[in-house]
């Protein structure tokens, strides 16, 4: 929708218009759908969502790998 944009893994999404408070929740519920992956509240933070790079890091520590364990 934005000619010639582009985003990078460290470029934060929050900042660059990409995504905002409402978005934040429907990451929250894709990560669960696509991943498996349940985000605590406590771990809704620009440090864990804040980029693409940062959402990879989370979703690879916290997939459900079959055993029941989330990380």
């Amino acid at each position: 929708m934005r000619p010639g944009f582009t985003l990078g893994d460290q470029d934060r999404l929050l900042q660059r218009g990409v995504i905002d408070s409402m978005g934040v929740m429907e990451l929250i519920a894709f990560l669960h759908s696509e991943f498996g992956v349940v985000v605590a509240d406590q771990d809704i933070t620009e440090s864990n969502l804040g980029t693409l790079a940062d959402i990879a890091r989370y979703v690879a520590t916290h997939r459900t790998n079959g055993n029941g364990s989330g990380g």
